[in-house]
């Protein structure tokens, strides 16, 4: 399970996330991997400082997490494991399963007025 992160993603949307990861037991399951997603600029994609920035704050609201990755965004797209994705906000989820990839845009992840999070 990847993760995406940016830190003007939905405040509530990521702490609703990692609170169904717990709830789920996620974190704990071996057969689960959750890894951060984290979004850089072409330009910041190599520069240690902002990938740890990034990290502690995406820590911030996935304290449990360990694994992290990095891609490039430009124009608002992204590639990650040989798949574009376009016009995309945060949080959002890839659900990889026998090579098989699965992305969850933002508007399944989370609901809204303080309801559970939902994951279709």
């Amino acid at each position: 399970m990847y993760v995406g992160f940016s830190s003007l993603g939905c405040h509530d949307c990521h702490v609703k996330l990692n609170e169904y990861f717990e709830t789920k037991g996620y974190y704990n399951n071996d057969t689960i991997k959750i890894y951060g997603i984290i979004a850089l600029e072409e330009d910041e994609i190599r520069n240690e400082l902002m990938q740890q920035l990034n990290i502690a704050s995406m820590k911030r609201y996935y304290p449990n997490m360990n694994e992290f990755r990095f891609c490039i965004e430009k124009d608002n797209s992204i590639k990650i494991i040989g798949n574009t994705i376009r016009n995309f906000n945060t949080p959002f989820l890839i659900e990889v399963k026998n090579k098989e990839f699965r992305y969850i845009p933002t508007d399944s992840i989370f609901s809204q007025n303080g309801m559970n999070v939902i994951i279709n």
